[in-house]
């Protein structure tokens, strides 16, 4: 995990875990997109980008979101269970069910981003319940 991820998850495993979410880091080679994170009721993919582009318009790129990671995802979801990519981009948290992941991995807007997102917060704290609900598929 690179440091920008890993501060990601320094600021997100205390929010989840407060909400009972059980937060674990992945750690191992299960295999080719393997998720960071497992909790209590699902996985979740880990990215960071340093900022938005500069064009409102441009297709916003992440490289370290691999297709691989991206489908596992996608496979994970299809299969009933619950597969989130949480991206933080500057101070802005984005959270996409798996369908929404793999458009980001595609490219999307910034408009795009938003309107994908399943959730956003510029604040975990202020917001960790919603976010515990949709983690938990309650919302």
């Amino acid at each position: 995990m690179s440091k920008p991820e890993q501060d990601t998850w320094d600021a997100l495993r205390p929010v989840m875990a407060q909400e009972g979410l059980d937060p674990r880091r992945v750690e191992n080679v299960v295999g080719p997109g393997h998720p960071d994170v497992n909790y209590a009721g699902g996985d979740l993919e880990l990215k960071v980008l340093e900022c938005f582009p500069a064009r409102p318009t441009t297709l916003v790129c992440m490289p370290e979101f691999t297709g691989e990671q991206a489908g596992w995802l996608l496979q994970r979801q299809r299969a009933g269970g619950r597969a989130f990519l949480m991206a933080r981009v500057e101070r802005e948290w984005f959270l996409f069910d798996a369908e929404a992941a793999y458009l980001v991995y595609r490219g999307l807007t910034q408009a795009e981003w938003r309107e994908k997102a399943v959730w956003t917060a510029r604040n975990l704290s202020g917001s960790s319940e919603r976010l515990e609900k949709i983690l938990r598929g309650k919302e």
